[in-house]
């Protein structure tokens, strides 16, 4: 009802993680088989400030670099966790679904079982989405020469951040799925590589 849009993405299998030959990987990725069971929905593309302050009319992006980081058409930046996951609550409640998030003493939790209202993706969701499905390839099947194209990375960000869905989207339809703004997920960071629910 607020106008952003979402793609439904169909579950399959793929490779997760980054191979320990690859360049710029970090010493906690590994590389893991994933099997997505049930379809899902994500954004075609980030969440603009003007979108986010229906929610939260104070929020205030901020600033890098003497570059503001405010303006209407910029991702949404300088949230917490918990903000974007009332975020989703929010939308959940304005299309009439349960919400996915509930207080726990002082967490904010996943109901369980997992409802049907809107939620931050899995890290495995969310990674499948990126590479567009693509199961071997870095940065969902284009190759380093073709980057700039559909990422934002430091070369060519000019060190600030850009209006959403400036660049090509990748095969499922998503932009800005490399760079430009971070992302949150719905699971909790650990070392172990099975995942976890949130409660953040």
């Amino acid at each position: 009802k607020n106008g952003y849009a979402l793609k439904l993405i169909q579950p399959r299998s793929f490779t997760m993680g980054s191979s320990r030959r690859e360049q710029g990987r970090r010493s906690n990725e590994t590389l893991r088989r994933v099997k997505l069971q049930r379809p899902f929905y994500m954004g075609v593309r980030e969440v603009t400030n003007k979108e986010f302050r229906q929610f939260l009319a104070e929020h205030n992006s901020g600033t890098l670099n003497g570059h503001s980081l405010n303006r209407d058409p910029l991702p949404v930046v300088n949230v917490t966790w918990k903000q974007a996951a009332l975020f989703c609550n929010w939308l959940s409640v304005k299309e009439s679904l349960p919400p996915v998030y509930v207080q726990k003493g002082d967490r904010l939790m996943t109901e369980d079982p997992v409802g049907i209202g809107y939620r931050l993706p899995t890290e495995a969701e969310w990674e499948y989405a990126c590479r567009a499905g693509a199961v071997t390839t870095r940065y969902y099947g284009q190759t380093d020469e073709l980057l700039p194209e559909y990422g934002w990375y430091r070369d060519d960000s000019e060190d600030h951040k850009w209006p959403v869905a400036s660049l090509k989207p990748n095969d499922l339809g998503l932009f800005d799925m490399l760079g430009n703004v971070e992302d949150w997920c719905q699971d909790r960071y650990s070392l172990d590589s099975r995942f976890t629910d949130s409660g953040q």
